[in-house]
């Protein structure tokens, strides 16, 4: 696992966030590990296949006209900065004669600090220094000054030995990264689908697409006259400008836009009139928010919120890319071109929690987590989450875009420019989901769709866009490694563990996270398998005086169940492979899992032991405590215990370190005491059943530290450790080519991409990037940095004490190149397709799709209309 520009160590300072930090730089090579593809056809096919446009590209400039655009470029070795001003003008003079209300402006910012998009993160990641910037269509040169200003950013250098595509060397997986940075930023800041940045190597042009599966970078281009880059690069740009699908840029979701002044207010409004928890401190960044539109697979429905406050991110690019929002129900409707209250709405507005993440296609779906508990949990749920609605986007999409080329053909039926009735919908009705946008007039009655409803009308794109599809162009073996967008909706709002206003407070919120880690397996079958820092919250919306249970477990993405009578998917293999698999976080994982063997299961006890660590983590950081026997402060322990993923280190505390005391609290520190106990049996027997934890037996301990009298009140302090201040900052691992599926040729080895030809029939040939077998591309893409081995620890006398630091100074760290590699299980067979992969296309053509019910069209209705039949008064919508 490689993270983003931060290290996941607990005593990493602030030099490891600078940009050219050595743990920066290393952390982002594995990043792009096996993830950097070249496009496998000539450059206009990716702008024709990956950017389809809304208007024909109006190729009427002659080639020399064009080549004079850049006559003024002369780019220099070493002398980029010199070459900037005659780059950008001819840019600038490549789009004037785009419509002004689709023309974007072009503007140097090398020398312009951009803080990263959103300030829970900011100061684990650090500012970045794009060299070209490019506004969205329509905005003044001045909107670029923050990421939110942003659609797209170039990279330069003033030589083509500067194209670091074709060659090896670290000089140039550097210049990739400054890409790679800009992309991730871009990503976030929008919630962009796919983001594209440009490689301008003197006068040859890499154009690059990144969405968070991989990257796929188009031959080059060359600037030089007669040889037809300056029209493809316009053409290129034309196409980004006028996507056939979304507002703004190609690679935008259609179901976000960004939340106006209107909006703002009346999140502002909403949150004042119930008096919402800490709502100032939530608003600070609303400008920044997005409304959203989400899909609820249990109906069809199409439900939208309004995000306001970033709780947490995944600041990784090629992952899961959790986002995780404070948002409200829009309960808005649509009256004279303009969103106002509706009169006849009933709907509560409180709090919610929106996650959004891109799953593996080979992982079940969270969603289905979620479902499999409320059906097996028919009493009270007791620190469980509990999901309101949400679904998979991207395998909606993949099921309408897979019927679409099944369909005989019919009248195209409007979608994303139908102008709103002025109506008031009664309460309850809701527009029908589309992943390209759902608007349109309200109707009536509302008849509820079902799970299985598709639109009507066809998938109006090449290829999904809410699930990537980027290596299946190299061979459909390679569709495990894609990732479907998700999106739900969470009925609990909490903080993170380490933000606890008492320490009992803690004690209790991952007690009640470990109650209903008990329900979820012993009434659902349902077995977390991440028991983290981040995924046991504190209940932020409680009463004051709501003190029974105030915690709950939720972050069901790496869970697995078991098959019963009632629900037999997944098989017993399957559940069983499952839970082979190694994941967890690695600062929490069970001893026996950082390193186990083939036939370890993972086990509700390794959970268990996993809550103990939670539990240590967070006395020692938060509380002020020390060892009784070496007198280290807790800081200092942590430092020592979590500084790496050594089980040494782990085993040394459970069975030769004496007891943590903190400081006038005797509960805690018992409680310490009694788990500690209980975790050491499991760990030194790993075998022995009768040793490992129980749920009966850790719950119990919790429960009599709490009835215990003596608990301080507001005895948190802050952590003195620089390190991970949120809570995906500690990120789960997790093998990203799981057992059994294929690997790309050359995986493993070092970040390059060989130098390679272009065939006169476009497919990229040589040992570089790309062969062919059987008439399938197949991807050898660019891979991070091999692993040296680990240094050999000297032999310890018998019967003499190894403490953390012997373990520590005589064990290399496991940094992100140097972890023990996943486990592959090669007797096992190959696993199948999962069912919630890609499933059967069993849905009849718009099954239950009723008259196209909607709630609320998208503001942008008129305004796109408007500027879309100002823009095709020339001809039709180019494919």
């Amino acid at each position: 696992m490689s993270i983003s520009t931060c290290s996941l160590n607990s005593h990493s300072g602030s030099s490891d966030i600078k940009r050219d930090s050595p743990v920066c730089q290393k952390g982002w090579a594995s990043e792009l590990q096996a993830r950097v593809l070249q496009y496998p056809r000539h450059a206009p096919a990716l702008i024709d296949e990956l950017m389809p446009c809304s208007v024909p590209f109006p190729d009427t400039e002659s080639e020399d006209a064009l080549d004079k655009v850049f006559a003024e470029y002369s780019p220099q070795k070493g002398k980029e900065l010199d070459g900037y001003n005659g780059l950008i003008k001819a840019l600038n003079d490549l789009v004037a004669s785009f419509p002004a209300d689709r023309r974007p402006a072009i503007v140097d910012t090398h020398s312009t600090e951009l803080a990263f998009p959103f300030g829970v993160l900011s100061d684990n990641h650090h500012h970045t220094f794009p060299d070209i910037s490019v506004s969205f269509p329509g905005a003044p040169s001045a909107s670029v000054t923050s990421w939110q200003g942003i659609s797209m950013v170039m990279e330069v250098k003033g030589d083509e030995t500067e194209d670091p595509f074709p060659r090896d060397g670290e000089k140039h997986v550097n210049t990739v990264i400054q890409l790679a940075k800009s992309a991730r930023s871009l990503l976030l800041a929008h919630g962009f689908l796919a983001a594209f940045v440009v490689g301008v190597y003197g006068k040859t042009i890499r154009l690059a697409r990144f969405d968070s599966s991989c990257a796929l970078v188009a031959p080059p281009i060359s600037l030089r006259a007669g040889e037809g880059g300056a029209g493809l690069l316009k053409r290129f740009l034309w196409h980004f400008v006028h996507p056939a699908v979304g507002d703004t840029v190609v690679g935008c979701d259609p179901t976000v836009t960004r939340l106006d002044a209107d909006d703002q207010e009346w999140i502002k409004m909403q949150l004042d009139l119930i008096n919402a928890k800490n709502r100032t401190a939530h608003l600070a960044e609303v400008d920044k928010g997005r409304r959203i539109e989400v899909y609820d697979q249990q109906t069809g429905k199409c439900i939208p919120y309004l995000l306001y406050h970033l709780v947490d991110a995944n600041g990784r690019l090629f992952s899961r890319a959790t986002t995780v929002w404070r948002a409200i129900e829009d309960t808005r409707v649509w009256k004279d071109g303009r969103l106002v209250p509706n009169p006849n709405c009933t709907t509560a507005i409180r709090p919610r929690i929106v996650k959004e993440s891109w799953r593996q296609l080979v992982r079940t779906a969270e969603t289905a987590f979620y479902e499999r508990l409320a059906a097996k949990i028919k009493g009270q749920r007791t620190g469980i989450a509990t999901m309101e609605c949400g679904g998979d986007i991207g395998d909606f999409e993949f099921c309408w875009w897979e019927e679409t080329s099944q369909r005989a053909p019919v009248e195209e039926i409007p979608n994303s420019d139908v102008a709103p009735e002025d109506t008031s919908p009664a309460d309850g009705d809701y527009m029908l989901f589309s992943s390209t946008g759902s608007t349109g007039p309200y109707n009536k009655p509302f008849v509820t769709p079902d799970r299985e409803y598709l639109p009507q009308h066809d998938y109006p794109l090449p290829y999904p866009q809410h699930q990537t599809y980027s290596w299946r162009m190299f061979g459909e073996e390679y569709w495990h490694r894609e990732r479907s967008h998700m999106r739900i909706v969470i009925d609990d709002v909490g903080r993170p563990l380490t933000d606890f206003k008492s320490s009992r407070e803690m004690v209790m919120a991952i007690r009640d996270g470990v109650r209903g880690h008990q329900q979820a397996w012993e009434e659902a079958h349902v077995l977390h398998r991440d028991v983290s820092l981040g995924n046991i919250l504190i209940n932020d919306e409680l009463d004051d005086d709501a003190l029974e249970h105030v915690g709950f477990i939720h972050d069901f993405d790496y869970s697995s169940m078991e098959p019963d009578d009632t629900d037999p998917a997944p098989s017993e293999d399957e559940a069983e492979r499952t839970r082979k698999e190694r994941t967890g976080t690695y600062f929490f994982m069970a001893v026996e899992l950082i390193s186990p063997n083939r036939y370890t299961l993972h086990q509700p006890h390794h959970d268990l032991e996993s809550a103990y660590w939670v539990l240590l983590w967070t006395t020692l950081r938060h509380t002020d405590c020390c060892d009784r026997l070496s007198e280290k402060r807790g800081y200092e322990l942590c430092k020592d215990i979590f500084q790496t993923n050594i089980p040494a280190l782990k085993k040394c505390w459970l069975i030769e370190y004496d007891q943590l005391d903190v400081a006038h609290n005797a509960p805690l520190s018992g409680l310490l005491k009694t788990l500690k106990g209980l975790v050491r049996d499991n760990v030194q027997e790993p075998l022995l059943e009768a040793a490992h934890l129980t749920h009966k037996a850790v719950l119990k301990a919790f429960d009599d530290a709490l009835a215990m009298p003596g608990w301080p009140e507001d005895d948190w302090i802050p952590c003195s450790l620089e390190g991970p201040k949120t809570r995906t900052d500690v990120v789960p691992i997790l093998a990203d080519i799981p057992p059994g599926y294929p690997r790309p040729l050359t995986e493993g080895r070092q970040l390059r991409s060989h130098s390679s030809q272009v065939s006169g029939s476009g497919q990229l040939v040589g040992t570089s990037a790309l062969s062919s077998s059987r008439g399938q591309h197949q991807a050898v893409p660019p891979t991070a940095s091999g692993s040296a081995s680990l240094g050999t620890r000297p032999s310890t006398a018998s019967g003499s004490k190894r403490t953390l630091d012997d373990i520590a100074k005589y064990s290399h760290p496991l940094d992100e190149s140097r972890r023990p590699a996943k486990r592959s299980k090669t007797t096992m067979d190959p696993p199948p397709h999962p069912n919630n992969a890609r499933r059967p296309n069993t849905r009849a053509r718009g099954s239950r799709r009723g008259s196209g019910i909607t709630l609320q069209p998208s503001r942008s209705s008129e305004r796109v209309k408007a500027r879309k039949e100002k823009s095709t008064s020339g001809g039709a919508p180019a494919a």
